[in-house]
C-alpha cells in the first residue's frame, strides 16, 4: 500500500507541475545556447538584479571584464543574447538582417498596453502586415516625398522659433528649458503630416499637446526591456497584485486612444467635407481654394488621406502607422536636439562649437543670414551641421539598448556558433556607438570625426556610422525626417541665438548622458532638466525674423484655426 501511495503522489506532483508550468507559475527556463559564453548569475533569478538599472553599462562592464563581445544572460525564464561591439552589431543586424528581423512578443507591452493589437511599426512582429506597413511609411518618408514637405517644415520651424521668442519676451528672462519647444515642433509637424490636423498650440490645444507628450513619454518608460516589466520574464508575477500592476498600462492605452480617435475622425470628416465642397464648386462655379489656408489646401497630402483614398492597408494597419508617426520621434528627436543645446551652452567648448557652426552655415549661403534662414529646409548642405547631428546621435545614444530583436531563422557565426531561431537579441547600441576600436576617443564630443580633411561629410561607405536609428531591415524609417527636423532647428537656433550657460551652476547641463539620466530603468535616456541662456546673435536680424513671421505666417495660421 505504501508504494501505491508514493506512486500516486508522484503522479499528482507531476500533473500539478505540468499544469502550473502551462500557466507560467513555476520556473521553466529557456535552455542555454551552446557555444555562446554565459554570464554567471543566481539560481532562479539569473542576471536579473544586475540589469535593473542602466543595463547597457552593465553589459559594457561584462564585455570588458570577460572579454566577450557576444554573450548570453538569463533574466528569469528567458535567455537573451547581448551583442556589444560595433563589428558584431554590424554583422548580426546588417549582414544577417533577413534572419534577425522580428520583435519578441512581450507580455506587458503587447498583451496589456497594446491588447487591441495596435502596435507601432517598430514593435510589430515580422510578417506580411509588418512588411505592408514598413513599405508604406518608408515610401511616405523617402527623400522625394520629404522634399514636398519643405514649405510645411519651413512654416512650422518658423512658428516654433516665434513661440520661443515670444516666451522669452513675456517672461522677461533669457533663460529657458528648450525641451518642450522641441517637442511641440515635432508633434505639430508629425500630426499634420499624418492627419492634416493643425494643433492650436497657442490657445485651445496646448493641453492636448501636453497630454500627448506625457502619455507617450510614460509609455516609453513602460517599454523598458527588463526593470519595469519583470512579469515578462517571471510569469508568476502576472498573478501577483496584477490589478495595480496593469492599471497604469490600461489607463495609458485608454488616454492614448482618445487623441488617436480624435485625429482620425477629423481627417475622415475633412475628406467628406472636401467631397461636398467639390460638388458645390462644380454646381455653383465658386473657387473654394481662395478661402482656404495653406494647411487646408495641403491636407490631402497627409498620410491618412492618401491611404484612405488608395485603400492599400487595412484600417488597423493604417492606425498602426499613425501611432508610429505621432509617437516615434516625440522624445527621441526632441531629446537629441535638447542635448546638443546643452553642449552649446557649456562655457568651455560651447562657444567654439557655435562659432564654427555659424561660420560654416553662412559660408554655404553666401554669408547671408536671410538666405540661410529661408533655405535651411531645402538642402542639408552644411557639412559641419550634419557632423554635429551625427555626433549628437552617436554620443547621446537616446535608446542605449535599442529595441529587442527576435530571430526568425538560425544564424551561423564564424562557421560554428549557431544562434537558434526564436532567440531574443539585445543590441548594446551604447557600447557600439562608443567602441574604441571604431571611434577614437569615444567619450569625447567631437563632430569633426565625421568630416574628412576637406571638411566634407564622411559617408557610411567610408566606415563611420552609428546605431542610434538601429540597423538592418528594421532601421528607423523616419530617420530622414528626423535628420531634416534636427538640421532646420539647429540652423535657426544658431542664426537667432548665442547659447550660453545659466546663472545657477546647478542648472547647467550635465554632458555625460548616464550621469544626467533621470530614469535609469527606462529604455530611453532622459536627462534631468537644465536651462540655457539665449541672447540674440544679431539683434537686427532677430527683429527682422519676428516681423517676417508675423507678416507672412500668423494670418494664415489664424485662418486655419478659424476654419477648423
Amino acid at each position: 500500500m505504501v508504494w501505491i501511495t508514493v506512486v500516486f503522489s508522484c503522479i499528482l506532483v507531476i500533473m500539478l507541475w505540468h499544469f502550473l508550468s502551462s500557466i507560467g507559475l513555476v520556473f521553466n527556463q529557456d535552455s542555454e545556447i551552446k557555444n555562446i559564453p554565459s554570464i554567471p548569475g543566481l539560481p532562479f533569478f539569473g542576471n536579473t538584479f544586475d540589469t535593473l538599472s542602466n543595463p547597457h553599462l552593465k553589459y559594457q562592464e561584462w564585455c570588458q571584464r570577460y572579454g566577450y563581445d557576444i554573450f548570453q544572460v538569463r533574466i528569469g525564464t528567458k535567455r537573451i543574447v547581448i551583442v556589444n561591439s560595433y563589428d558584431s552589431i554590424q554583422k548580426l543586424w546588417t549582414e544577417n538582417c533577413s534572419s534577425n528581423n522580428s520583435r519578441p512578443v512581450l507580455y506587458t507591452f503587447h498583451k496589456v498596453l497594446s491588447k487591441n493589437a495596435l502596435y507601432t511599426i517598430g514593435t510589430t512582429p515580422f510578417g506580411q502586415s509588418f512588411k505592408r506597413k514598413k513599405k508604406t511609411i518608408a515610401s511616405h518618408l523617402n527623400y522625394k516625398n520629404l522634399y514636398g514637405y519643405n514649405e510645411l517644415i519651413q512654416r512650422e520651424s518658423d512658428l516654433a522659433m516665434y513661440r520661443l521668442m515670444k516666451d522669452l519676451a513675456s517672461n522677461h528672462c533669457n533663460e529657458t528649458d528648450l525641451l518642450k519647444f522641441f517637442q511641440y515642433f515635432h508633434l505639430q509637424l508629425s500630426v499634420y503630416m499624418t492627419y492634416g490636423y493643425q494643433l492650436d498650440l497657442d490657445h485651445s490645444e496646448k493641453e492636448l499637446a501636453d497630454e500627448i507628450i506625457e502619455v507617450e513619454n510614460s509609455i516609453i518608460k513602460i517599454r523598458s526591456h527588463t526593470s519595469s516589466n519583470l512579469q515578462d520574464y517571471f510569469p508568476i508575477l502576472r498573478y501577483i497584485n496584477s490589478q495595480n500592476k496593469y492599471k497604469k498600462a490600461n489607463l495609458l492605452r485608454e488616454r492614448r486612444q482618445v487623441y488617436m480617435d480624435k485625429f482620425m475622425r477629423f481627417t475622415i470628416n475633412q475628406m467628406e467635407q472636401k467631397k461636398f465642397n467639390e460638388k458645390r464648386q462644380m454646381k455653383c462655379g465658386t473657387n473654394m481654394r481662395n478661402q482656404q489656408s495653406f494647411y487646408d489646401r495641403n491636407m490631402d497630402t497627409s498620410l491618412v488621406a492618401h491611404n484612405l483614398t488608395n485603400a492599400k492597408l487595412s484600417f488597423s494597419e493604417l492606425q498602426s502607422i499613425c501611432l508610429t508617426m505621432v509617437s516615434a520621434g516625440l522624445d527621441n528627436t526632441a531629446l537629441n536636439l535638447n542635448y546638443l543645446m546643452g553642449q552649446f551652452s557649456h562655457p568651455i567648448k560651447g562657444p567654439s562649437l557655435q562659432t564654427k557652426a555659424v561660420n560654416e552655415l553662412l559660408k554655404c549661403h553666401g554669408n547671408d543670414y536671410w538666405e540661410a534662414w529661408c533655405h535651411s529646409e531645402e538642402e542639408s548642405n552644411c557639412n559641419y551641421i550634419m557632423a554635429l547631428i551625427h555626433e549628437t546621435l552617436r554620443y547621446f545614444t537616446v535608446l542605449p539598448t535599442s529595441l529587442p530583436r527576435y530571430t526568425t531563422r538560425d544564424i551561423v557565426l564564424n562557421n560554428s556558433v549557431v544562434i537558434p531561431q526564436g532567440t531574443t537579441l539585445f543590441m548594446n547600441a551604447w557600447n557600439g556607438n562608443h567602441d574604441d576600436k571604431k571611434f577614437s576617443h569615444p567619450m569625447e564630443f567631437d563632430p569633426e570625426r565625421y568630416l574628412d580633411q576637406e571638411g566634407k561629410l564622411i559617408s557610411n561607405e567610408k566606415g563611420l556610422f552609428h546605431f542610434s536609428f538601429g540597423a538592418g531591415a528594421r532601421m528607423c524609417s523616419g530617420s530622414k525626417l528626423a535628420l531634416k527636423e534636427m538640421y532646420v532647428i539647429i540652423c535657426k537656433m544658431l542664426l537667432l541665438f548665442e547659447i550660453g550657460p545659466p546663472k545657477a551652476e546647478e542648472m547647467l547641463a550635465e554632458l555625460d548622458p548616464n550621469k544626467s539620466n533621470k530614469f535609469p530603468t527606462s529604455s530611453a535616456i532622459e536627462p534631468r532638466k537644465f536651462l540655457v541662456a539665449l541672447k540674440p546673435r544679431n539683434p537686427l536680424f532677430y527683429q527682422g525674423v519676428s516681423r517676417h513671421i508675423q507678416q507672412t505666417l500668423l494670418e494664415d495660421y489664424k485662418l486655419k484655426m478659424q476654419n477648423k
